[in-house]
C-alpha cells in the first residue's frame, strides 16, 4: 500500500489542495497524509480557522490522516518549516513519496538545487552577500550564480519551488528514503490575487472572506466550503488581522528590547528598530511595514512578532519535533496508525494523557502549542476558556 505525504497549511483548504491530493492518487497514492500547520502560519499569521476544522476539510476532501506541525516550526523560515515537517513524515516510518506542487516540477534540478545549498561553498558565498548589506532573496540569488548557472538561480526566484528545494534538502538532510513526487502548480501563483475558472490561491481566498464570504465558495471543495461557512456562522473565522493588533501593540510597548532580542531570528540591534516602531505603529502590519527593510522582509518581520506575541524564544528551539500529534483521521488512517506502532520513529499523541508518559521536551512542545492555542481562542468576539488543546480529541471520520 503506497502511502503519499503532504505538507500544507490548508489555510483554507481550497480546489488547488484537492487537485494535488488527486495527482498523487493518479500516480498510485493510496493512502495520503498531511502534516499541516496547527492556528498560526508559517507567514506569520493565525489562521483563518481552527486547526481541527482545517484538518476535517482535508479529511472529507481527500487526505486519510492529518498530523500537526507544531507552532516553533510553523511559524518559521522556510527551511526550518520544510525540515520540520518532513521530519515528521519521515518519523512515520511508512512514507513512500514527498508530494508537493511547484512551478518547476522537474525532481533533478530540485535535488540539484537542494544540494548545492547544503554545500560549505554556498554556505560562504551566502554569509559573504549578506553580510555585504543584500537581502537574502538576492544574497541567495548571487550565491548561487557564483556556484552554479542562471538556471539553477531561476529555481529559487518562485515560492513553490523555494519550499520544493527545502522539501529536498530535508530528505537529503535525514537521508531519507522518501522519493519525491512533483506536481505543476496550476491555476493561479502562490499569494496571487488573479483568478482563474476554478483556482485562487489562498490569499486572494483569505481577502474575500471579508468582503465576499460567498465568493470564495467558487474556488474550494464544496465540503470544505461547508465547514468554513459553519466556521463562521459560530463566529470562529478570522478575516483579518485586527484582532491581533492591541495585544501585540501592548506586548511591544510594555516589553524592554532585552526581551524582544531573545526571539528566533533577532539580531544586528533589531529589537530597538522594533520597540521604536511600536512606539508610533498602530496595527500588527503597520509595524512591520515601518521596520521593513532589505534584510527583513515583511514575512519575516511578521513571523517574528509573531514569535514574541507567543512568547517562543530562542532558547526554546529544538531541532525536530519531538512527537507525532494526530489532528485527525479516517478508516485508512487509522490503518496507518496502526501500521505507525511498529514503524514510527517518535512517540504518537493523540490525547494530553499520552504526553504524561513522554520525555520533558514532549512535554515542552506541547505546552508551546497549548499557550499558542488559549491566544489564538482571544482573537474572536467569544473568546474561549484556555485548555482546549489538551481536551479537544482528534477529528475522526467514520463514514
Amino acid at each position: 500500500m503506497k502511502t503519499y505525504g503532504i505538507v500544507a497549511e490548508f489555510n483554507p483548504f481550497h480546489n488547488g489542495h484537492e487537485y494535488l491530493i488527486e495527482q498523487g492518487k493518479k500516480d498510485g497514492a493510496e493512502k495520503t497524509v498531511c502534516v499541516m500547520s496547527g492556528n498560526f502560519v508559517q507567514r506569520g499569521e493565525p489562521a483563518v480557522c481552527s486547526k481541527w476544522r482545517r484538518a476535517e476539510m482535508a479529511l472529507k476532501c481527500g487526505s486519510d490522516l492529518v498530523l500537526e506541525l507544531p507552532v516553533s516550526w510553523a511559524v518559521s523560515s522556510a527551511e526550518r518549516f520544510a525540515y520540520g515537517a518532513v521530519s515528521l513524515l519521515n518519523s512515520m516510518g511508512c512514507v513512500d513519496k514527498l508530494l508537493f506542487g511547484c512551478e518547476n516540477a522537474d525532481a533533478d534540478s530540485l535535488f540539484s538545487a537542494a544540494s548545492l545549498s547544503l554545500s560549505e561553498e554556498y554556505s560562504g558565498a551566502l554569509k559573504k552577500f549578506l553580510s555585504e548589506g543584500l537581502s537574502f532573496p538576492s544574497a541567495r540569488e548571487k550565491a548561487v550564480l557564483s556556484l552554479s548557472d542562471k538556471r539553477t538561480a531561476e529555481i529559487l526566484k518562485t515560492p513553490n519551488n523555494i519550499l520544493a528545494v527545502e522539501y529536498c534538502k530535508a530528505i537529503l538532510r535525514l537521508n531519507s528514503s522518501m522519493e519525491p513526487f512533483c506536481v505543476n502548480r496550476t491555476g493561479v501563483g502562490h499569494d496571487s490575487e488573479n483568478l482563474s475558472e476554478a483556482f485562487a490561491s489562498a490569499s486572494a481566498i483569505r481577502k474575500m472572506l471579508g468582503s465576499d464570504f460567498e465568493k470564495s465558495a467558487d474556488f474550494m471543495p464544496k465540503k470544505a466550503f461547508e465547514l468554513l461557512k459553519k466556521a463562521n456562522d459560530e463566529g470562529r473565522v478570522l478575516k483579518n488581522l485586527k484582532k491581533l493588533d492591541l495585544p501585540l501593540i501592548s506586548m511591544l510597548r510594555r516589553a524592554d528590547a532585552n526581551e524582544i532580542s531573545l526571539v528566533p531570528d533577532v539580531s544586528e540591534g533589531l529589537e530597538y528598530k522594533i520597540k521604536e516602531a511600536a512606539k508610533t505603529g498602530t496595527s500588527f502590519g503597520e509595524i512591520a511595514d515601518l521596520i521593513k527593510s532589505k534584510r527583513y522582509t515583511h514575512s519575516r518581520l511578521r513571523r517574528i512578532l509573531l514569535l514574541f506575541y507567543l512568547g517562543i524564544y530562542s532558547e526554546d528551539l529544538i531541532e525536530s519535533p519531538p512527537h507525532i500529534r494526530v489532528l485527525g483521521f479516517n478508516s485508512k488512517g487509522r490503518e496507518l496508525l496502526a501500521q505507525m506502532k511498529k514503524t514510527a520513529s517518535l512517540p504518537v499523541i493523540m490525547r494530553y494523557n499520552d504526553i504524561g508518559k513522554l520525555s520533558g521536551q514532549c512535554k515542552s512542545v506541547f505546552d508551546t502549542e497549548s499557550r499558542a492555542v488559549d491566544m489564538y481562542n482571544t482573537l474572536f468576539d467569544d473568546i474561549r476558556p484556555c485548555g482546549e488543546n489538551m481536551t479537544h480529541n482528534p477529528v475522526i471520520l467514520t463514514e
